[in-house]
């Protein structure tokens, strides 16, 4: 699909809406960009779970957006969710962090999932924790990539997931089996091939 020029608008919505049969594939990322263009709907980082369809839309005002949003509605069978990025919560808890973030990976929300865990890992101290906790980040971005359809660089990318992950001495992290997880990383790298899914469960007393 080439390089995204993104608009320079106030307002940012991710959309997803319920996927009825499409692939993560290039192909079925510009199937999707060309039908809601149609529609007049400009969708930008469209990404393809096995559930659902994300992208973004942009706009000068709400009701600009509103309207965007009724014509995807009209498009596709469910709209699962409309978020307003500009006004994203924010988790201040590491903890609230992980429980949320395990959350979105289990739904294949790696995009958000990825962002949520770099806000707390840009003000980490230096150490093992950061090291893997950049593992963690790069795992969901490989996952974006391959929802995207860019095998090539979702492989790259996992392998430097891997080498943040090997960094890891510890066998288990908030009850992830570390050991278990670098193996299933480095198994996919040496196959070039990701799993459509990644087992990242954090368990937490709360």
């Amino acid at each position: 699909m080439g390089v995204e020029r993104i608009p320079d608008k106030r307002i940012r919505y991710l959309i997803r809406v319920r996927n009825i049969g499409l692939s993560p594939t290039a192909e079925d990322c510009l199937k999707v960009k060309e039908r809601l263009k149609v529609l007049d709907v400009d969708a930008f980082n469209i990404r393809i779970s096995s559930q659902a369809i994300e992208f973004d839309i942009f706009g000068v005002k709400e009701d600009e957006i509103k309207e965007q949003i009724k014509k995807i509605g009209d498009l596709f069978t469910e709209i699962i969710d409309a978020k307003n990025l500009s006004t994203a919560r924010d988790f201040t808890s590491f903890e609230e962090t992980l429980k949320e973030s395990s959350a979105m990976i289990e739904q294949e929300r790696y995009w958000e999932a990825h962002e949520l865990l770099e806000s707390k890992w840009r003000s980490m101290p230096k150490g093992s924790e950061k090291e893997l906790l950049q593992g963690f980040i790069l795992l969901c971005a490989a996952h974006v990539h391959r929802q995207k359809g860019r095998r090539q660089v979702a492989v790259s990318i996992l392998e430097r997931a891997l080498r943040k992950l090997e960094l890891y001495e510890h066998d288990n992290y908030y009850g992830v089996d570390i050991r278990s997880l670098k193996e299933s990383v480095a198994k996919q790298v040496k196959n070039g091939q990701l799993d459509p899914r990644i087992s990242l469960t954090f368990r937490l007393n709360s």
